[in-house]
């Protein structure tokens, strides 16, 4: 259960305000107590109106440490060291993450976005990148629709499963969240784009990219400076995947190849 101490408290109830930047619920955190988020000083604090927040979400707000602890939520703060390195470095990274374990520190990591509707040639190839990912002791993450981005702690072929919410999850995912609440809506498609590609230096893709939320995700880890790769890709390639080989995205046949000391930056 979730050890709650003043300034983790403190620190779960900003995050819970809507409609503030990390910056602004950084500076938050020496001025509000816990159990009283005042309006008029978040909007003193912040220097602008507060639009669309009352008194009674903020009461909400208050509530959110209890919430986590009775739920057995694990909640990371920007600054703790077992918060994603990379994820702190994007555009306007989460406050806090939550999930429903406690998050590893992680060295290695590759995210992973597939097809809706996984062949056998896609099935095959993420099998060999998981048994892969599993010998060089690599975690993966995967956007996961319509649920929240994850850790895959047990490499397995149901990988692609997750990464196309097709088929059996692995035995071990740790779905990891900026939302204290089940995201829905604009939430958790923010969730499925930032997060999972924002804690990896390097995005995978297996198969197409047949969805407009992994096209996105892959966007964004373009946007981040991520290298964007392909993992065996198929002999005739199209859509997304195509431009991604026309602009110079890495083809892969081994996870080795990422991490080689030799290996030459793409121009």
């Amino acid at each position: 259960m979730l050890t709650m101490d003043r300034t983790l408290s403190r620190q779960i109830a900003i995050a819970q305000i809507p409609g503030l930047a990390c910056s602004e619920r950084l500076m938050l955190e020496s001025v509000l107590p816990p159990d009283r988020l005042a309006k008029r000083v978040i909007e003193a604090v912040i220097r602008r109106p507060l639009a669309g927040v009352s008194s009674a979400l903020l009461r909400r707000c208050c509530s959110a440490p209890e919430q986590a602890q009775k739920r057995g939520l694990a909640a990371v703060h920007i600054h703790h060291s077992c918060y994603p390195k990379l994820l702190r470095e994007i555009y306007e990274p989460p406050y806090m993450l939550f999930s429903g374990a406690s998050l590893p520190v992680i060295s290695r990591l590759l995210c992973v976005v597939g097809t809706v509707a996984p062949g056998k040639r896609e099935a095959s190839a993420v099998q060999a990148l998981a048994d892969q990912a599993r010998a060089a002791d690599i975690l993966m993450t995967v956007p996961v629709m319509p649920g929240v981005p994850a850790l895959i702690m047990d490499q397995g072929a149901a990988v692609m499963a997750a990464a196309s919410s097709a088929g059996a999850a692995p035995k071990r995912v740790l779905s990891v969240s900026e939302h204290l609440e089940s995201p829905s809506g604009q939430n958790r498609l923010l969730d499925f784009i930032r997060i999972a590609p924002g804690m990896a230096p390097a995005l995978c893709v297996i198969g197409a990219v047949d969805t407009a939320a992994s096209s996105a995700a892959v966007e964004f880890a373009l946007e981040e400076g991520r290298e964007v790769c392909l993992f065996r890709p198929p002999g005739r390639l199209a859509g997304q995947v195509k431009r991604l080989a026309e602009d110079g995205a890495s083809v892969l046949s081994s996870i080795q190849d990422l991490y080689s000391p030799v290996r030459q930056p793409q121009n």
